[in-house]
Formats: structure tokens, C-alpha cells, sequence
């Protein structure tokens, strides 16, 4: 409870800095964002009427005429209107953050150790490569098992732990998939700009740090607030390139 205590005020903080901004219209969708997420939070405190009040604050503003309509608003209206004709959806517990970023942190230790191990121990190149691909596949599976237990979690919850058709079934994954944190647009573009730079560490032979920025591309396409659709399918495909790219020059590398 401390830990949601310290998010809500720094959330608080956050939207009535944003609040004061003249240009408040403008930031209607980050604000309304910012909103949803703390009316979670509140959910998880017990503290439904704070949460029913925000919920409300962020639907009117999103739904004001003078607020910049787009794909991510529109992904907002939706979860919001679903949230108030299904009172379970109070009852799902935000994300934790660390899901997100527990794949680059098993490969960060992974590397370290298998940097580590071949400084007391000689290994040849194809072992270390051996190695590499063994923690990168580790860190995907890990980060599989976290995110398909959230949705499941997710389902159960909206679902009432009662047997759902397929249709309902197919309805509530969907769901899951803004109910954390509606769709962000943004983490297209993060995750091209990720794939650029592993592009440019691998021409500079820093095979560590390629794979590291190709496995953050990877993370942010599996988000569950990525935008699906064909951009998504492109910047995944690139990610798959670029991977086997660093794997090829890898093959090739080895311990001094």
C-alpha cells in the first residue's frame, strides 16, 4: 500500500502540473491517461469514490469537443466506456511496472555473467555465442509467462471467475490489453528509434549493446498498450532482421 501511496501522490503531482497549463485542451489525452491510471491506483487502495470521480473527469474531458480527437483518445472513450458498464474492471490491479522491463534486465545480468564467467574460464567463441542465445530466449520466455498471466489475471477478474464463451473470451483479452494503460501511439516510434540505434552499435561492433537495444524494440511492440496493425507487424519484422543480423556478426566473435 506504501507503494501506491508514493505513485498516487507523484501522479497527483504530475496532473495538476499539467492542469495548470494553459494549453489544457491540448493535453486532454495525456491528461485523461494520467487520470485512468491514478483512478487504478486509487481501485487498488480501496479508495472507489476518488476513482469513480477521476474516471468520470477524464471521460468529459476526452469527450469535449475542443480536445483533439485521434486513435488514442478513441482507444480512451472505449476502455472508459467499458469500465463503467462493467464494475469489475475497478477491481483490476495496474500492471506491475517491472514487468515491463524484467526482459532487459535478465539480459543485462545474463551478459554480465557470461562476460564474467569467461574471465575466470576460457571459453571459445561458439560457447559464448551458445550463451547469449540462451539468456536472450530466456528473457522472451520470461517476459511471455508475466504478460499472458496478467491478461489471464485480467479476464478472470472482469469475467467474475464465471465460464466465458469465445466471443466473450476474445472480448476481455482485448480488453486486457488497455486496461493497465490505454493504447500509446508513441511507443511505435520508440521502438523504431531503438531498432535505428541497434543499427548503429552493430556497425560499431558493440554486439552487447545491439542486442540489448533490439530486445527494448521487441519489449515495447509486446506492450500491451502498443497499437496493433501493420505498423506494429513492420517494426517487429525489422526487429527480427536486425537480430539475426547481430547473431551473424556474433558468430564470428569471441573472447580475447
Amino acid at each position: 500500500m506504501a507503494a501506491y501511496s508514493r505513485r498516487i501522490q507523484a501522479l497527483q503531482f504530475r496532473i495538476d502540473t499539467l492542469k495548470a497549463n494553459q494549453n489544457s485542451n491540448v493535453n486532454c489525452s495525456q491528461l485523461a491517461r494520467m487520470e485512468i491510471e491514478l483512478a487504478q491506483l486509487y481501485n487498488a487502495e480501496g479508495e472507489r469514490s476518488k476513482a469513480s470521480e477521476l474516471i468520470d473527469d477524464a471521460y468529459k474531458r476526452l469527450d469535449d469537443p475542443e480536445c483533439i480527437r485521434n486513435r488514442m483518445t478513441d482507444s480512451m472513450l472505449n476502455y472508459l466506456k467499458q469500465y463503467k458498464e462493467n464494475p469489475r474492471m475497478a477491481d483490476v490491479k495496474p500492471m506491475p511496472s517491472y514487468y515491463r522491463y524484467i526482459s532487459l534486465i535478465i539480459l543485462l545480468v545474463g551478459y554480465a555473467g557470461i562476460y564474467a564467467f569467461s574471465q575466470f574460464v576460457k571459453i571459445s567463441s561458439n560457447d559464448y555465442f551458445i550463451g547469449i542465445i540462451i539468456v536472450f530466449i530466456f528473457s522472451m520466455i520470461i517476459n511471455s509467462v508475466l504478460n499472458s498471466n496478467y491478461k489471464k489475471y485480467v479476464q478472470r477478474t472482469v469475467s467474475g471467475g464465471s465460464t466465458m464463451t469465445q466471443e466473450a473470451s476474445v472480448t476481455s483479452s482485448s480488453q486486457s490489453s488497455s486496461v493497465s494503460t490505454p493504447s500509446n501511439p508513441r511507443l511505435l516510434s520508440n521502438a523504431d528509434k531503438d531498432i535505428m540505434s541497434a543499427g548503429n552499435l552493430l556497425r560499431k561492433k558493440d554486439y552487447t549493446g545491439a542486442q540489448g537495444k533490439v530486445m527494448e524494440a521487441i519489449n515495447t511492440l509486446n506492450d500491451p498498450t502498443c497499437p496493433q496493425g501493420e505498423a506494429r507487424e513492420m517494426l517487429l519484422q525489422k526487429a527480427h532482421e536486425m537480430e539475426k543480423q547481430i547473431q551473424d556478426a556474433q558468430s564470428g566473435f569471441g573472447m580475447s
